[in-house]
């Protein structure tokens, strides 16, 4: 698994200033600048002369390989295009939902996900179905209300862009398999080292406890909602005074996990966790230890029993990582 793209010195700009603008034109480091300028200034002067058929033919397996190790999946399941959007604009003719069908998407989602469907429902005589997000509601199981026999679709991001509100996708994907829809999501893959640094980045904002006790309990509300069956002995997490329960899964390699708290301190510390090792394979995570709990001070400020708590977590998704990686 990869564990970094790059250097922050590989990209100068960075030196001398905070650059926001990734979802207009992010920066692009050193060497693909240099890489880009070889290939132009060759293809340039000598158009494909320097290039075999099969070369031609087999330009991009290089990139396809890596960014296959990159995400930790088979090469032959990357597409490989020329921006997000471009994919996007492609996913409705891709599907074509027949006519009459509807498609399930939430009203204030990522515009370049939801306008190809608007354009392409208006030519198909599809309809769409706009889930308003509200905050004393949960979007998954709103998404799940309106799924019927009708529905072709469900397009939503994985992270709503204007909340941070995350899908349940594990139970939105078992019920549109009942259904025999189809759901797509958008997602921003992101590095374990990126997640944990976000983090710690996060958490430098916030100059006193107060303030950073309250974000750990806002987070804790942005967990999926776990199913009251779930909330069982055999799902409790021991040695924590509140009561935790993890729900581990282990599916096509990777670790999924769900779980909530009865403690909204606890809820908060465990969305933690559930943000940096859901769906990351057992080595990632035994090779990632928790160890930023220490360094944004968490580990010092949570009092003896929510310390021990915190480490009984640990212990319990490393003891799982590490099982599941030796069979």
């Amino acid at each position: 698994m990869v564990q970094s793209l790059s250097k922050r010195t590989d990209y100068p700009c960075l030196s001398e200033n905070t650059y926001l603008n990734q979802a207009s034109l992010g920066l692009i480091s050193e060497g693909s600048v240099q890489s880009m300028h070889n290939f132009l200034d060759d293809t340039g002067r000598h158009g494909n002369l320097n290039m075999s058929d099969s070369e031609e033919a087999s330009f991009l397996e290089p990139l396809r390989a890596n960014g296959s190790k990159l995400i930790d999946c088979n090469p032959d399941n990357l597409a490989i295009t020329s921006s997000a959007s471009e994919i996007l604009n492609q996913l409705p003719y891709l599907f074509e939902p027949k006519s009459g069908s509807k498609i399930l998407m939430v009203s204030t989602d990522f515009p370049a996900l939801t306008r190809p469907w608007i354009a392409y429902c208006q030519k198909a005589n599809c309809e769409i179905k706009f889930i308003d997000e509200s905050a004393d509601k949960n979007l998954t199981e709103q998404l799940i209300a309106n799924l019927d026999a009708n529905t072709a679709a469900v397009c939503v991001s994985y992270v709503q862009f204007s909340t941070g509100t995350l899908i349940n996708i594990k139970r939105l994907r078992e019920t549109t398999n009942k259904f025999g829809a189809k759901l797509i999501i958008r997602q921003k893959f992101m590095l374990i080292n990126e997640k944990i640094n976000k983090i710690k980045e996060d958490f430098s904002f916030f100059d006193n406890w107060e303030d950073k006790y309250q974000y750990l309990i806002d987070l804790g509300k942005k967990l999926p909602v776990l199913d009251d069956s779930y909330k069982t002995e055999e799902y409790r997490v021991q040695g924590c005074t509140s009561n935790l329960w993890m729900v581990p899964e282990f599916i096509d390699g990777k670790i999924n996990l769900s779980g909530s708290s009865d403690s909204v301190i606890v809820k908060g510390l465990f969305y933690l966790v559930y943000y940096t090792y859901n769906e990351e394979t057992p080595e990632t995570i035994i090779n990632n230890p928790l160890s930023f709990f220490e360094e944004i001070g968490l580990s010092n400020h949570l009092g003896q029993s929510r310390s021990n708590g915190l480490n009984s977590l640990r212990k319990k998704i490393t003891s799982i990582a590490t099982e599941l990686s030796n069979k």
